[in-house]
């Protein structure tokens, strides 16, 4: 599947029991893929790493190729159970 549009969401950092998700309902989107990290720059990465194992053809969007988020800050060492999550909405090229 090759993406014809994508939306990235930075929701920052969060404890993982409190952090509500994200979905593409009332968007326009056909999929969406969560990912976490030390960092938001490494949950895009995981976020991308995921839709490219269900089947995304995700290097085929170069704008989406080229984004890159912030390493910086990370997650303080005491904050036991926290992550960054980024999600990425995936539109889905239908010819």
């Amino acid at each position: 599947m090759k993406p014809t549009d994508y939306e990235i969401v930075v929701h920052g950092m969060e404890h993982e029991q409190h952090f509500q998700g994200c979905g593409v309902s009332g968007t326009g989107y056909t999929a969406v893929f969560t990912g976490i990290g030390n960092n938001s720059g490494e949950a895009l990465d995981d976020a991308l790493e995921q839709a490219a194992m269900s089947g995304w053809d995700v290097d085929a969007n170069a704008k989406l190729r080229r984004e890159r988020l912030p390493r910086r800050p990370c997650v303080p060492e005491e904050f036991q159970d926290c992550h960054f999550y980024v999600s990425v909405r995936l539109k889905e090229d239908r010819q």
